[in-house]
């Protein structure tokens, strides 16, 4: 695979190769390498990743695969000007060396357009086998699909979350997550979660949840077109940072959104619109209305 992308925000190329079949077994075997410079605008600075991986995956029965992985990548934070003394304290190069494991359950009957089935995918990594950054992390992904009145309306429920711990050192904002845009909508990028209360950067955190609830429709097209709408809520939050050199707003309470959708299953893969509102909210988040995603469903 080659993957490159140019756009106002990102600049990545990539590269990679992959054995489905490793050996004759079903063990897969791959490696990526990659360079990647993204600008994180709601936070004032750039992150530029090189590096590569390695990952293997291998069936446990019919529906429980494991994954294993090794990344060594070097990051480079270029605060903006006016960013914030937080961030612009963590300026300069970092060698981050992790492993990862996983553990991915599925019963889901399509990819693309799932109408049943339950998914559930587990990772943990540990940084600190070399490198500069020492800390473990755990991340969950959980969907449950559900079919009525022969599937013309699907429910579906899904859970995300993840938590990064250091080990006798602080986590740093290349590693803390953000919450918010095609994640959490009806809060634009990074809008939930630590801010920097002088400039209103965001901060990221160190632990999060969502969870979303919908029921998506046919709008009475021919079903062939992949096109339908959806009714959604969203429940989540975004909070921990183990320290900062500002004042900054921070509360685990939580978000909740509520809106209305059109998805297309379109050539060009998954384009999904929506109008949402945050019905509960800080009064520091950054809130969107309007969301279009492209390569992704609701």
């Amino acid at each position: 695979n080659f993957d490159a992308r140019l756009s106002e925000r990102q600049q990545r190329v990539s590269a990679g190769f992959t054995e489905p079949y490793f050996y004759q077994r079903e063990v897969s075997l791959g490696g990526n390498i990659y360079d990647d410079e993204f600008d994180y605008r709601e936070s004032n600075y750039i992150l530029d990743t090189k590096g590569f991986n390695i990952s293997s995956y291998f069936s446990l029965s019919e529906f429980l695969k494991q994954g294993v992985s090794y990344t060594l990548e070097n990051r480079d934070v270029r605060p903006d000007s006016g960013a914030s003394a937080s961030i612009v304290a963590e300026k300069g190069e970092t060698v981050l060396s992790k492993i990862s494991t996983s553990l991915n359950y599925n019963t889901i009957d399509n990819y693309m357009n799932p109408s049943e089935g339950f998914k559930s995918s587990t990772s943990a990594s540990l940084a600190g086998v070399g490198g500069d950054k020492e800390y473990i992390s755990f991340s969950n992904n959980t969907q449950y699909f559900y079919p009525y009145n022969d599937k013309q309306i699907i429910f579906g429920l899904s859970i995300d979350s993840g938590i990064t711990l250091g080990l006798d050192e602080d986590i740093l904002i290349s590693d803390r997550f953000f919450l918010g845009g095609n994640k959490f909508k009806g809060f634009a990028p990074a809008g939930v979660g630590p801010r920097d209360k002088s400039n209103k950067d965001s901060l990221g955190g160190n632990y999060y949840y969502v969870g979303t609830a919908k029921a998506t429709f046919g709008l009475g097209l021919p079903p062939e077109l992949g096109v339908k709408g959806t009714l959604f809520s969203i429940i989540g939050s975004l909070s921990g940072i183990d320290k900062a050199s500002v004042a900054y707003n921070d509360d685990f309470s939580p978000r909740l959104s509520t809106g209305v959708g059109i998805s297309w299953q379109s050539p060009f893969g998954p384009i999904s619109l929506s109008f949402t509102k945050a019905i509960v909210k800080e009064s520091y988040d950054e809130t969107e209305v309007f969301n279009f995603g492209m390569g992704t469903s609701f």
